[in-house]
């Protein structure tokens, strides 16, 4: 492996907080710093420069949702864990980059979990998020870069089924959720959803997965094995 970029000696982990690849092409890094900073930071792969930014506005173990749209980036939620339990941030932020600083706007995330984090993606020129409604069902949002707002999506019908996902993959029309024993797709504009049921002797939620020529590669849950995932299986009749 080559080092392309090095942090500065006071911080202790890069991307402790969060590392979020984001589509202007370059990598945002919440890091964790000395005492409770939290430093952050701006990665360009095609120059291998990193550049440290306006430290995070909160200092937090994970944010719950973390997104990029309209030219900056968004932080919301989260938890830290002490000695003392769960602190729970319902805090909304916004970076922007011409000015260099966060701002905090005029709405809260509804923390229902203590350290279920949840994750984004980009569809179509859109954002959306799935966390959980009040009953705990997965449930699919379009955020408004306009209002700064996620609008849910009640008119498709699969949401019941969907878990958050460790990592989204969005290949052609179809984004890809991996989730306990099931492996899913499902289309946001027509709400058509297919699963893949991979009984219980892989657990993929907590894998670390990428997705590169049309494939999603996984390790399995016992770490010694990289799977891989084509997208013909689901056209294979493999399916429900």
């Amino acid at each position: 492996a080559l080092i392309v970029a090095t942090a500065p000696i006071s911080v202790v982990h890069i991307a402790g907080v969060f590392s979020y690849s984001a589509s202007n092409g370059k990598i945002y890094l919440g890091a964790v710093g000395g005492g409770n900073s939290r430093p952050f930071f701006e990665f360009d792969p095609l120059t291998n420069r990193i550049i440290q930014l306006a430290n995070l506005p909160v200092s937090l173990d994970r944010h719950k949702l973390v997104h990029y749209s309209n030219g900056r980036l968004y932080i919301e939620g989260g938890y830290r864990r002490d000695a003392n339990g769960f602190f729970l941030e319902s805090g909304v932020y916004r970076y922007d980059p011409s000015s260099n600083d966060w701002t905090k706007i005029n709405r809260i995330y509804d923390n229902r979990e203590s350290s279920e984090v949840f994750r984004t993606f980009q569809y179509k020129g859109n954002t959306y998020a799935i966390d959980r409604d009040s009953f705990g069902e997965g449930q699919m949002l379009v955020f408004d870069p306009q209002t700064e707002v996620w609008n849910p999506q009640n008119q498709t019908g699969f949401l019941p089924i969907l878990t958050p996902a460790n990592e989204y993959y969005v290949i052609g029309d179809w984004v890809y959720s991996i989730g306990g024993s099931a492996i899913q797709r499902f289309n946001p504009l027509t709400g058509e959803v297919k699963s893949w049921h991979i009984g219980s002797n892989y657990n993929y939620p907590n894998s670390y997965g990428f997705h590169s020529q049309g494939k999603i590669y996984l390790k399995s849950g016992f770490g010694l094995n990289l799977m891989e995932l084509d997208p013909e299986y689901f056209d294979l009749g493999l399916t429900n």
